[in-house]
């Protein structure tokens, strides 16, 4: 699909990107109808608001927007130079924000109904399961909760595995895409599938180390530093840049010229003070909680 170019690849999308809400609406019917679920759902959406004091919650947060959004990734920057000059970049923005929230809550909807059984069936308190997350919740806890289920539980777990597989491939074209045009605006002699093929051999490559004993803690490691602290670092230089270096005027008046839109106040206030307010202060809070509880030996690695 990368090799042919983009219109392949948008045309994949539409099973990419279908196919996985397909799946959650049968994953969410389940949920729902599963005996406890609505003590899992229950505690996902009570609210602790002391836990809003807590740097690493808004850190957390911030995180998981940036990741699940592909921002500061390079995917959206790219995907949105295939468009045409005045196509509608608010609807898209606002359209894709409020689609990506309500996939959250459904997830997490799901995941906690299904948490919720399972705590029922083991006769244990849902907030027994608090402190699992990552891969021990997404390949442990919760094939062992379908695993309990009376109705067909494997059809549910190939269903639950083959949207992961589907978000998979579409998240790895959206950041392979990004390093492919990269390199081919960089370096136009070099034909496409060599780009493709260089770029699966160093994925797939780098992936091995994650099949080591060490695998996981490699993982924790490159998720943490590699991925949520560089595309934080990255965000804030592009908000800097954007909104204090090219200025939110400018910004606003290439809206108006692509949109004949005008901006109100509310986004200017945003772009200019809000967000990279907002953002540097998450970043600098997470960096100096880090030196108080994270062993130095693997901030330095993790920065490495």
């Amino acid at each position: 699909m990368l090799i042919k170019g983009i219109r392949s690849s948008g045309k994949a999308s539409y099973f990419l990107a279908i196919f996985p809400y397909v799946i959650l609406v049968i994953l969410l019917g389940r949920a729902c109808t599963l005996d406890g679920a609505g003590d899992g759902i229950l505690y996902f959406v009570t609210p602790e608001w002391g836990k809003l004091l807590e740097p690493n919650v808004w850190f957390e947060a911030v995180s998981q927007c940036f990741f699940s959004l592909t921002i500061g990734l390079g995917a959206v920057i790219v995907f949105s130079s295939f468009n045409s000059f005045s196509s509608n970049i608010y609807r898209d923005a606002m359209i894709i924000s409020w689609l990506d929230t309500f996939t959250s809550i459904i997830s997490g909807i799901i995941v906690f109904g299904v948490v919720g059984n399972l705590a029922h069936v083991t006769g244990r308190e849902v907030k027994d399961f608090q402190d699992l997350g990552g891969p021990s919740l997404t390949f442990i806890t919760y094939p062992d909760a379908i695993a309990k289920m009376d109705f067909i539980p494997n059809f549910f777990a190939v269903m639950f595995f083959l949207m992961f597989v589907v978000l998979g491939l579409g998240s790895n074209m959206g950041i392979v895409q990004a390093i492919m045009t990269s390199i081919r605006d960089r370096y136009p002699q070099v034909q496409t599938w060599k780009a493709v093929l260089a770029i699966a051999i160093a994925g797939f490559s780098c992936g091995l180390v994650y099949l080591t004993p060490a695998g996981l803690h490699v993982l924790g490691v490159v998720e943490y530093y590699g991925v949520t602290f560089a595309s934080l670092t990255l965000v804030i230089l592009e908000a800097v840049t954007f909104c204090w270096i090219y200025g939110v005027n400018r910004i606003c008046q290439d809206i108006k010229f692509m949109l004949n839109i005008e901006t109100g106040l509310f986004w200017r206030v945003c772009w200019g003070l809000l967000t990279p307010a907002i953002i540097i202060a998450v970043f600098m809070l997470q960096i100096f909680k880090d030196a108080d509880e994270v062993p130095v030996g693997y901030t330095v690695f993790g920065w490495c």
